[in-house]
């Protein structure tokens, strides 16, 4: 999702510390923002991509370990996490 923001709720260190091993192992990189020096952002690589890809299809493959979950419950909850993604201006 080109040009995505997420609102991460964890502390800031944590990021850093999580985007530096991400950016060892060449699946991002950092970028500045294109309207705010102070803000970096990291963006994935292709490599990144194509990782982040097939984890969403094998996470997808085995349910995203939710087994047990009727279909009703996981329409409910995706419809209310949406609604707090909306809510943190995480969607569009």
């Amino acid at each position: 999702m080109a040009g995505a923001q997420w609102a991460l709720l964890v502390h800031p260190t944590t990021v850093t510390v999580a985007i530096d091993q991400l950016e060892k192992g060449g699946l991002v990189i950092r970028v500045p923002h294109p309207s705010d020096r102070r803000t970096i952002l990291a963006q994935l690589t292709p490599a990144g991509q194509e990782l982040t890809e097939r984890a969403t299809v094998s996470l997808s493959e085995i349910g995203f370990c939710l087994h047990g979950i009727s279909a009703t419950t996981a329409t409910r909850v995706t419809a209310d996490l949406r609604k707090v993604r909306e809510a943190l201006g995480d969607l569009g």
